[in-house]
């Protein structure tokens, strides 16, 4: 689903224009990786807390890398609704939500 988003151009890439989408309006969901650098940790989860956006933390930098076709990737924020909430209800299914 990740993928598919990127191909529609409703993901932005990277951690730093993960963080300036949360704080422009334009992110619906943040999805962060599990072994991401402690600082990028807390600035995400803040950003995430202070303008009310859902963040997921799953997988590996280098697993979302592999999905959105970067060496590693420690986060992703999808700006489209409709995909935020596919991966949402994804998430939920398999119980890592």
């Amino acid at each position: 689903m990740i993928g598919l988003a990127r191909r529609a151009g409703k993901a932005v890439i990277g951690s730093g224009c993960a963080e300036n989408a949360v704080r422009g309006g334009k992110a619906k969901l943040v999805i962060l990786a599990e072994d991401a650098a402690e600082g990028t940790v807390k600035r995400l989860t803040d950003k995430c807390k202070t303008y009310d956006v859902l963040l997921i933390i799953k997988g590996s930098k280098q697993s979302i890398g592999q999905i959105t076709g970067r060496q590693q990737t420690a986060a992703v924020a999808v700006t489209d609704i409709n995909f935020a909430n596919e991966l949402k209800r994804l998430c939920e299914d398999t119980g890592v939500y």
